[in-house]
């Protein structure tokens, strides 16, 4: 679960935003340059990423595939247009977010968001430590979500 699946074909982009993610996140990413390759990595059963990263203009083939096929896994779907459609789509099939391809930024921040978010849910809440360490060191977006709610009765 310490790795994000990146699903980009162009090699650039796909090397370069790795590299910010890992900077951002401290998670590494595993890649695939085909809905193929994507779809063999996740039947892996020692593959369980944090955050799957889907380029929705993949030559050949729509990435909307492999979004029918992820489930409870934090998606982000890339796009080259503001299709509203397309977008929509996405939205519809379980990706949480749909970014331009080109901003590479907005893309960190998300991913950061949506790991932080993905590992508050799960069991063991000091998996966040790495994370939120980061962000109170300045090196996170100041978009993450809140912490969780106290339950009544409990205190800080």
């Amino acid at each position: 679960m310490d790795r994000i699946l990146l699903v980009e074909h162009n090699l650039l982009f796909r090397e370069g935003l790795a590299l910010l993610l890992k900077w951002r996140t401290g998670l590494s990413s595993v890649f695939a340059r085909s809905l193929a390759e994507a779809k063999g990595i996740l039947d892996d059963e020692n593959q369980n990423p944090a955050c799957v990263i889907v380029d929705l203009d993949l030559p050949g083939r729509d990435g909307t595939e492999l979004l029918k096929e992820l489930n409870a896994l934090p998606v982000l779907a890339l796009i080259r247009s503001r299709n509203l459609e397309r977008q929509a789509e996405a939205m519809g099939l379980g990706a949480e977010e749909v970014l331009l391809t080109g901003s590479v930024e907005k893309i960190a921040a998300s991913v950061q968001r949506l790991v932080v978010a993905h590992l508050a849910d799960a069991p063991h809440p000091a998996r966040l430590l790495p994370y939120l360490c980061d962000v109170t060191r300045g090196r996170g977006p100041e978009t993450l979500r809140a912490p969780p709610r106290l339950s009544e009765g409990e205190s800080t």
